[in-house]
């Protein structure tokens, strides 16, 4: 065990990959390569001289040292972000105007929950909100200065200058016609799904989105055939609605309402939940940028 004080951005990395048990899912939660995610496991071990995990070709464990950890871990992270709140909060400006732009789908997801959260934290500032149909619009939005921040999906493609942070992770499920013979089962393959006329958003207008998505069938090597490209997610709930084919959304989308006649079927295959994280412009200087930060950190935590 070495004398200097501990990285506490290793222990962060510890506690997902003690979350996940999985290096490449973790690494990708903290938005690093798993390359440079293990090497910093591999220090904090050699830092603490005990191994935290045991690896085998089954997976991920953690040892009896790892699991003993984990409490005190999470607490000292807590407090840490705790005493840096407090350090800035005489200083910190809670008045002004903030715009928070969303991805359709996060409108009945998240974003309500950030929002009032931001509106508990700064009462006195003027929060305005802006809908984006898809990934790529709300990044543009930000780059421009549209909005401040907006809450987006996790897609495999890295923006420079885009700063992110999680705040949930939403398992995707299948989205079928209420008459259609997969709408009474109690879980559909992939597969099955592919041989089904399909709503898929065209790769030239957001190709964040269209990627996620293929991603996922490329992993069981099955393409589906794309009958339908929606300019709005709406637009393909409403297709799907119709009886024309199937789709693909986050299961907490129809938790709240459904007006399109559809059924949600949970997907049979071990597919990565959909990330939603909350992204900004790195140099962002909107002084309420720390507290909706602060705020989706804390939606983070209770998702």
């Amino acid at each position: 065990m070495r004398n200097d004080p501990l990285d506490l951005r290793r222990l962060e990395f510890f506690l997902a990959l003690a979350a996940d048990l999985h290096f490449g899912r973790a690494a990708a939660r903290c938005f690093v390569s798993r390359p440079a995610f293990s090497q910093q496991i591999m220090a904090l071990e050699h830092h603490l001289g005990v191994p935290l995990f045991v690896r085998e070709k089954s997976g991920v464990q953690l040892t009896a040292a790892g699991r003993d950890l984990l409490e005190p871990v999470s607490t000292l992270l807590r407090d840490a972000r705790q005493i840096e709140r407090a350090a800035g909060r005489s200083a910190r400006v809670e008045t002004g105007e903030f715009v928070l732009g969303y991805c359709d789908y996060a409108a009945t997801t998240v974003m309500p929950e950030v929002a009032a959260g931001v509106r508990s934290d700064a009462p006195d500032a003027a929060l305005s909100l802006i809908g984006y149909p898809w990934w790529t619009q709300a990044v543009e939005g930000l780059t421009s200065g549209q909005c401040d921040a907006a809450i987006v999906p996790r897609v495999p493609h890295d923006v420079p200058g885009i700063a992110f942070a999680p705040i949930a992770s939403e398992r995707l499920v299948a989205i079928v016609p209420a008459g259609h013979e997969l709408a009474g089962e109690t879980e559909v393959p992939l597969l099955r799904l592919a041989a089904e006329p399909f709503a898929a958003i065209d790769r030239g207008r957001s190709p964040g989105e269209f990627d996620l998505t293929m991603a996922l069938f490329d992993t069981h090597a099955v393409r589906p055939g794309i009958a339908f490209r929606p300019h709005r997610l709406q637009d393909a709930l409403a297709w799907v609605g119709s009886g024309a084919g199937v789709t693909l959304v986050p299961e907490e989308l129809l938790t709240r309402a459904n007006p399109y006649g559809v059924r949600a079927v949970p997907l049979a295959d071990d597919i990565e939940a959909l990330e939603t994280v909350l992204a900004w412009v790195e140099d962002h200087d909107n002084p309420l940028l720390e507290i909706v930060r602060e705020v989706a950190e804390r939606v983070a935590t209770t998702a």
